[in-house]
């Protein structure tokens, strides 16, 4: 399992900024975007993730994630890791994240 740091810090980081928590995330590694893009792309055909609702975290706020985010779950698929964390006034959602898991497995 790898630790927030290593992924809010070292990573490409998106979430879908529309859903009704922004505590589910979806990181990778330089050189694995297209396999990023695929996942995000897999979560809004499943009507998991709106459709232009994507965002990155900036580079200037990477360590505000860290210091407030607390690791939930993870899980690691073709290069990307889908990260489920809370945060202290947006908790993440389980059915969500079942959900998540669900459709990136498949």
């Amino acid at each position: 399992m790898r630790d927030m740091s290593y992924l809010f810090g070292k990573c490409t980081v998106i979430f879908d900024s529309a859903a009704r928590n922004n505590s589910l995330y979806l990181c990778a590694e330089e050189g694995h975007e297209n396999a990023l893009n695929k996942a995000a792309e897999k979560l809004r055909s499943a009507g998991l993730w709106e459709i232009d609702s994507q965002k990155s975290v900036a580079e200037d706020q990477r360590q505000a994630y860290i210091n407030l985010l607390s690791l939930r779950d993870q899980f690691e698929l073709n290069g990307v890791v889908a990260v489920r964390g809370d945060h202290p006034k947006y908790p993440s959602d389980d059915e969500q994240w079942q959900a998540w898991k669900s459709v990136l497995s498949n």
